[in-house]
């Protein structure tokens, strides 16, 4: 669904702020004091400044419309994805983050094994009870997991499309306690996946089979489970049937306080929270499988109330905690706002909100490789030295390599490089950064030291 003209026309009076004071007003607003509300008022003031004194940027950023204007063109060809390369035992092939732990970091491992270091407080880490709760700035590998081909959050893929996973979330065992936490990884009772993606502590979860179907499941829950697929309960019996469109081919699947699915021809569909579906709707809660205003998506990411997509090389993120300020019915920041990015990008990353995040953070990697990264920098994470600084222009990070993939959290960042090496910059309260050490932040990527 396209943008109304008003609409359309704000978010063009607001093209060269990115998603820092998009999503960051929303979520101001949202905590519902005055101090935060001038906040929000000055940024946005900001914004007009900078449009006024920077005609290039002004002109290059658009909205989603136009970017629905090509939705027949055929999908951006950002080159070969980059391959890991090893240079060192032990060597990492992929990365993930725990989005809702703000705190925890995984990699897959040679021998399809899985490590992990950070947050531990609710078995992030994977350790089994007898490790206990501590968190750990030194990454130690899950135990039990063999085999694996692919990590999301704190599961497992493994060869053959068999799901494990471990700390918190609704994993679909037996009798589950209210706040269901693992020490160790489960076997999830579903059939074989191609992907995944689990809201731990919403206890929700989907995934696209290997099948063709997606499947959903999770406590009540109406926002995140309806329209698409198949639903279960806590226990793991299916609950209901939601077929998605017709010739509707699902490759991704992302949950939050909205849902996103995405096909191979680039198409989304979104469900959940109106505030972050990416497309308008009178429901503040839509349980509707509908498309987004994007078209030709080739990579999305979501975390919590935010979330960012890849269409014909360029970025375009949304997203907001509730309706305060709406305009027109419509949330502020709703719909897909461009981030101006100096070059074509691949991969992106969003950290979320969750309502006390001023400004939310994101990162994204370029078809040359490069990481650049905008938004919150209150703990370093932009990862250009400083500390305390918004970025309101996506920042280039400095890493020793080509870059993989990028993982983000609230407050931490982590790439994966080329060589197999891990680099992480921000927070370090929990021991995020993956250097043995636990308290001071670094502002500036530096080595995940593995065993």
């Amino acid at each position: 669904m396209r943008c109304t003209r008003p609409l359309a026309d704000r978010h063009r009076a607001l093209g060269a702020l990115l998603l820092v004071s998009m999503l960051g007003a929303a979520v101001a607003a949202a905590a519902c004091s005055s101090s935060e509300s001038d906040a929000h008022n000055e940024l946005e003031s900001d914004a007009a400044v900078s449009n006024s004194n920077d005609a290039t940027t002004s002109s290059d950023v658009t909205d989603a419309t136009a970017a629905n204007d090509a939705s027949d063109a055929e999908l951006f060809d950002g080159g070969a994805p980059l391959a890991v390369t090893c240079a060192q035992q032990p060597c990492a092939h992929a990365l993930t983050g725990a989005t809702r732990s703000s705190g925890t970091f995984c990699v897959l491992l040679d021998q399809g094994k899985v490590a992990c270091w950070g947050r531990n407080g609710f078995y992030d880490l994977g350790r089994g009870a007898d490790a206990g709760m501590t968190q750990s700035p030194v990454p130690q590998e899950v135990v039990g997991i063999e085999n694996a081909i692919a990590i999301e959050e704190t599961c497992a893929i493994l060869q053959g499309g068999a799901v494990k996973c471990w700390g918190p979330g609704n994993f679909l065992q037996p009798d589950p306690p209210f706040n269901p936490m693992y020490p160790e990884p489960v076997t999830l009772p579903i059939p074989p996946v191609r992907s995944l993606s689990i809201d731990a502590f919403s206890k929700v979860g989907c995934a696209v089979l290997l099948t063709g179907e997606m499947s959903c499941w999770g406590f009540v829950a109406p926002y995140r489970v309806d329209g698409g697929g198949t639903i279960y309960d806590s226990d793991g019996k299916q609950l209901e049937r939601f077929p998605l469109p017709g010739g509707f081919d699902p490759v991704e699947v992302k949950v939050g306080e909205a849902s996103f699915v995405r096909d191979a021809k680039g198409a989304v569909l979104s469900w959940g929270s109106r505030a972050s579906l990416g497309r308008i709707s009178s429901l503040k809660v839509d349980p509707d499988a509908l498309p987004i205003t994007l078209t030709g998506i080739t990579a999305m990411d979501a975390a919590a109330n935010a979330a960012c997509a890849i269409t014909q090389g360029k970025v375009y993120c949304w997203g907001s905690s509730s309706d305060y300020n709406a305009t027109n019915n419509v949330p502020l920041h709703a719909l897909p706002e461009l981030v101006a990015l100096p070059a074509p990008a691949i991969a992106v990353s969003v950290g979320s909100i969750l309502g006390v995040a001023a400004h939310p953070f994101a990162c994204a990697v370029t078809a040359n490789h490069e990481l650049y990264c905008w938004g919150d920098n209150s703990r370093g994470q932009i990862g250009d030295g400083t500390i305390g600084n918004i970025a309101y222009f996506p920042v280039k990070v400095d890493l020793p390599g080509r870059v993989v993939s990028v993982s983000t959290l609230m407050y931490d960042a982590c790439a994966l490089l080329e060589s197999g090496q891990v680099y992480c910059w921000g927070d370090n309260t929990q021991g995020e950064l993956g250097r043995g050490t636990l308290g001071k932040g670094k502002p500036t990527p530096g080595l995940v030291v593995f065993p």
